[in-house]
């Protein structure tokens, strides 16, 4: 059993730790509305920690259906496969490195918005999710399309990053730190959890 401050390195343990995780999230409001932004920063706020593998499969199971994350795993296998090397697929500078230097395909021309498909400047008054809507936007238009059919690299490596694309990231820690400081603001007072595995799924208020 893990104790607080202890690495947790099983979804295992982590499941049987969300009733009591949640009862101290719901008792503090604002830690709520940390906790619906990024609930992995929540935990590492409350002094918990996991190890980076667990970190990522907690993640992936927070913000993907089940069927999704079965289709990511086999596009990036796919990916590894057709690049000749593991690299990871979230950080923009190895898919470049990949992609331009290893493989050498050429860099896609990006051409600038037309004004009709600009998100409009977030006002003050956004909440959190609205703003996170803007940023993803409800289509997900990826520079890299362009190179489709250049490298068997492309297909599956395309289709990962839409469906990476198709639900909202987690809060990066400066956006966390600007709701902790009450500078954005969320309309949430309690929180549910629910953390999923392959057979049996909990789901606790």
């Amino acid at each position: 059993m893990a104790a607080r401050g202890q690495p947790i390195d099983s979804l295992r343990e982590l499941r049987r730790l969300v009733p009591s995780i949640l009862k101290e999230i719901n008792a503090d409001p604002a830690l709520a509305l940390r906790a619906a932004a990024n609930p992995l920063l929540a935990l590492e706020e409350l002094g918990y920690s996991l190890t980076p593998a667990l970190s990522a499969e907690a993640e992936r199971r927070v913000r993907f259906p089940k069927a999704t994350r079965e289709r990511m795993a086999v596009l990036e296998k796919q990916v590894f496969e057709a690049a000749g090397e593991h690299f990871d697929l979230r950080a923009p500078a190895e898919v470049e490195r990949v992609l331009f230097t290893k493989l050498e395909l050429p860099r896609p021309q990006i051409e600038p918005l037309r004004a009709a498909q600009r998100a409009p400047a977030p006002q003050q008054s956004e909440t959190l999710m609205a703003r996170l809507a803007v940023s993803l936007g409800r289509e997900f238009v990826d520079p890299l399309g362009g190179l489709a059919g250049r490298h068997p690299v492309m297909q599956p490596l395309l289709e990962y990053r839409r469906l990476e694309a198709s639900e909202p990231p987690l809060a990066a820690p400066a956006l966390y730190e600007r709701i902790r400081r009450g500078e954005v603001k969320l309309p949430i007072v309690r929180i549910r959890g629910r953390l999923k595995s392959e057979t049996a799924e909990g789901d606790v208020k």
